[in-house]
């Protein structure tokens, strides 16, 4: 890969001019690429972008921040050369994994470079970071990774230690490859349920088990107005019960659909965030989401009355 294939430095606008890491107005290099890039060699103009943006961002942090790369993965850590190599494998065969059940191990066509992982070691530079992105995201549900999906697509995370961060990256990166081309228009819920239950098989985590005063907690918690909320998205961004009891029932609920996996891999697909998958539901299972809802939460009105997010970001509209 040549550096000098796109020079962000030449490109008029090509930086933004904000305060905080240096960011690349990703509109105006996918502008540039696209124009001045015959589309085979697009990948590797997107790379040699990230690969000035990712140097850039080395000079603005604490020292100890180096960039590591594999086949399909740029890491940016203040790791051990061991440790980063770790992540970098762990990366890839997890890409590999997340592909065959996702994706019939096809690669999706993105037309865009190699998967960014942005490890920061100090928690007060990632909530900066997540805030530039996210301005007005409460810190309290961000957790300790998010896919950003501003500008150039990517993983940001607060490194604790190798493990954590290994499973940030698999249930980041499921959010990464359906926000890229599995399924763009997916339902909040079934995002998350999904990314769930990869960690789990990744990890083998009881994280997400249910027991008997979590199961007491929901019951009591859910009824037929703030169901809505789940099932539009909006109840994962309301910090508390509201978000902790929606990543849980997003897992429950998705658990007990992947048990007919052809039917799953179908759902994936097909299920849209305008009704909350309910039509798709309803085509491939033969059932109401409310169903679903019913055999955990008991009697109820708990079937999706439609669900209407903000729309997602494509990777070259917004810096």
């Amino acid at each position: 890969m040549s550096d000098e294939m796109v020079g962000l430095s030449e490109i008029e606008g090509a930086w933004m001019e904000m305060p905080g890491l240096p960011r690349p107005a990703w509109p105006v290099v996918t502008r540039w690429i696209r124009r001045n890039i015959e589309q085979d060699n697009w990948e590797e103009a997107y790379d040699s972008a990230v690969m000035q943006w990712l140097e850039a961002m080395v000079a603005g942090l604490s020292p100890g921040y180096e960039i590591h790369e594999s086949p399909n993965f740029f890491i940016l850590a203040a790791q051990s050369e061991e440790d980063a190599i770790a992540l970098l494998k762990f990366a890839e065969r997890t890409h590999r994994d997340l592909m065959r059940h996702l994706c019939g191990g096809e690669d999706e066509k993105t037309w865009t470079g190699r998967h960014v992982i942005l490890l920061f070691n100090e928690p007060e530079v990632y909530a900066d970071y997540v805030a530039s992105h996210s301005p007005g995201e409460d810190e309290q549900t961000i957790g300790l990774a998010v896919m950003i999906n501003r500008g150039y697509i990517h993983t940001a995370a607060q490194y604790t230690y190798l493990e954590e961060a290994q499973r940030c990256i698999a249930h980041e990166h499921v959010h990464t490859l359906i926000h890229l081309g599995v399924n763009r228009k997916m339902p909040r819920w079934l995002h998350e349920g999904l990314a769930q239950l990869v960690e789990s098989a990744v990890f083998g985590s009881r994280s997400h088990a249910m027991d008997a005063m979590t199961a007491s907690r929901h019951r009591s918690f859910w009824n037929r107005d703030n169901i809505q909320q789940f099932w539009s998205g909006d109840s994962f961004n309301v910090p508390g019960d509201s978000s902790e009891l929606s990543y849980n029932l997003a897992v429950v609920i998705a658990r007990v659909m992947a048990e007919a996996p052809d039917a799953y891999a179908d759902f994936i697909r097909e299920a849209h965030r305008d009704d909350a998958g309910e039509s798709a539901a309803q085509d491939i299972y033969g059932k109401s989401l409310g169903d679903y809802a019913f055999a955990f939460l008991g009697p109820g009105d708990w079937a999706p009355q439609g669900a209407d997010p903000a729309p997602d970001t494509p990777p070259d509209s917004e810096g």
